[in-house]
C-alpha cells in the first residue's frame, strides 16, 4: 500500500516535454522520459566534478535500472514508486553474474548507490517532491580481509624477477617497485605522467584518484632510482614513437592498459615460483600490511592509500595471524611458565 508521502512525489507538474502529459498538450499519452532524466543526472555529475569513472559506472547501473523499470511497464519518472525500486533490489539479489553466482553485497550496494544518487538529484533539483529510494536499505557488507598478502621474502623475490638488462624488463621492474613502494591502485599507476613523479624528493602526485581526490604519496629510494633511470634512459625512446604523455609506455609507445600489467604480473609470479594468485592490488595490500607491521602510524597509511575512511585501513591490522601468534607468545604469562 502506498503512503501519503509516496503519492506526494507525483503532485508536482513535470517540466514541459519531460513527462506526464506530452509537450504538445491536450493528450494523456505517456512518453519515455527515463533516459532524458538520466542524461540530466549525468550532466549534473559533470558539473559537480564527480570522477569520470564514477559517472561511467553509476551511469551503467542506471541503464540497468531503466531497463528494469520499462520491463515493469514504467516509462515515466513520475510513475516510479518505492515498490518498483524494492522489486529492483530483489531482482539484483537473485540475479546471477557472469560466473553464474549471486552478486556480492558490495556489488549490490554499488547499484543501489547509483539509484539513490539519481533520485536524490531529482528531489534536490525539484523534478520530484519525494525521493522514492529514500527508504531503500543497503545490504550489510561483511568485512572481508585480503586473501593474498606477500611476505617480505616473497615480494623481494618477485621484484627481482624482471630482467633489468632488457629495456622492457627494466620498465617492468620500475612499475613493480612503484606499486609496492607507494601502494597505488592500478588505475592510479597507469595514469601517472612523468611530471607527477619527483624522484629526487621521493614523491608521487596522484591526480583524481578514487573519489576524484588528489594526494601526494611518498616512494622509497629504490623505487625512485628505478623510475628515474626508466624516464631518462628508456621512456625517452618509447615516447618518440607516439609522443605519449603517460609515464609507463608499451613497445608501441602507447599507454599501458590494465590487462597488460595484469598479464605481466602473472608472468613474473610464475617465474618467481610463487604459488599465489598475485594481482596489481596484491602489491597495495602488501605495502599496507608491511608498513603497519613495521609500526607505521595507521593514519599515515590511510593517507598513503587514499582511503576516505580509517575503517578501510584498519582491516590491514587484522591480516596476519603470525603477528598475533608472536604477540601472544611474547606477552602471555602462561607462555613463560615452564612448570606444567
Amino acid at each position: 500500500m502506498l503512503s501519503a508521502n509516496d503519492n506526494n512525489h507525483l503532485a508536482k507538474s513535470p517540466p514541459s516535454g519531460f513527462g506526464g502529459q506530452a509537450a504538445s498538450g491536450g493528450t494523456d499519452e505517456k512518453i519515455n522520459n527515463l533516459d532524458l532524466f538520466v542524461n540530466r543526472w549525468r550532466q549534473y555529475q559533470e558539473i559537480i566534478n564527480r570522477a569520470p569513472g564514477t559517472i561511467l559506472t553509476r551511469g551503467n547501473s542506471l541503464k540497468h535500472l531503466v531497463t528494469f523499470l520499462i520491463q515493469q511497464g514504467v516509462s515515466d519518472i513520475y510513475d516510479v514508486r518505492k515498490e518498483h525500486l524494492s522489486s529492483y533490489q530483489k531482482e539484483l539479489f537473485y540475479q546471477l553474474n557472469k560466473k553464474g553466482r549471486q552478486n556480492q553485497p558490495g556489488t549490490l550496494n554499488n547499484q543501489i548507490k547509483a539509484m539513490k544518487s539519481f533520485f536524490s538529484f531529482l528531489k534536490i533539483e525539484g523534478y520530484l517532491s519525494y525521493d522514492p529510494s529514500r527508504d531503500i536499505q543497503y545490504s550489510k557488507e561483511p568485512r572481508a580481509l585480503p586473501k593474498v598478502i606477500l611476505t617480505e621474502k616473497e615480494i623481494k623475490k618477485l621484484l627481482k624477477t624482471p630482467d633489468i638488462h632488457n629495456p622492457f624488463g627494466y620498465r617492468d621492474r620500475a612499475m613493480l617497485e612503484m606499486l609496492y613502494s607507494s601502494g597505488l591502485r592500478l588505475s592510479e599507476l597507469l595514469n601517472l605522467k612523468p611530471v607527477d613523479v619527483d624522484y629526487e624528493q621521493g614523491l608521487v602526485r596522484v591526480n583524481k584518484g578514487k573519489g576524484g581526490k588528489d594526494r601526494i604519496v611518498p616512494i622509497g629510494k629504490i623505487a625512485s632510482k628505478y623510475v628515474e633511470n626508466y624516464i631518462k634512459l628508456i621512456r625517452i625512446d618509447l615516447q618518440r614513437k607516439k609522443n605519449n604523455e603517460y609515464l609507463f609506455l608499451s613497445l608501441q609507445g602507447r599507454q599501458l592498459c590494465g590487462r597488460q600489467l595484469e598479464w605481466l604480473i602473472d608472468r613474473y609470479t610464475y617465474k618467481a615460483k610463487l604459488n599465489k594468485n598475485v594481482t596489481p592490488h596484491t602489491f597495495r595490500h602488501t605495502c599496507a600490511t608491511h608498513l603497519l607491521q613495521r609500526k607505521a602510524n595507521i593514519r599515515c597509511v590511510q593517507e598513503i592509500l587514499g582511503h576516505a575512511s580509517l575503517d578501510t585501513t584498519q582491516k590491514y591490522t587484522q591480516i596476519t595471524i603470525t603477528d598475533l601468534k608472536e604477540a601472544h607468545q611474547s606477552s602471555h604469562p602462561r607462555e613463560k611458565d615452564e612448570n606444567y
